[in-house]
């Protein structure tokens, strides 16, 4: 009876295993889609102003000398990320 509850022992060591690897995989995968859900992409007038830390009406000035790339839906104008992005590099320069 030595030899079967080893036997049982072993094939629940690799049961759990398995069962661990599942679990951490599943973890990993939930990880990356809920930051990919966190992601904001579109962001409205007032997000994209404080992202760039400056007011609604200059990010609206921006917008209206081709600075700034829109996305409009409907009657909203919505800026993305990588046009912030892109902003934000257009503007970098060197020295004062």
């Amino acid at each position: 009876m030595g030899g079967l509850d080893a036997e049982v022992l072993k094939h629940r060591c690799v049961y759990n295993q398995t069962a661990l690897s599942d679990v951490k995989r599943k973890g990993k995968m939930e990880q990356s889609n809920n930051n990919i859900k966190n992601e904001v992409r579109l962001l409205s007038v007032k997000e994209a102003g404080s992202r760039l830390g400056i007011g609604h009406w200059t990010v609206y000035q921006l917008i209206h000398q081709h600075a700034l790339k829109t996305v409009k839906i409907g009657k909203r104008q919505l800026i993305s990320s990588r046009a912030i992005d892109e902003f934000i590099t257009g503007q970098e320069r060197y020295g004062a």
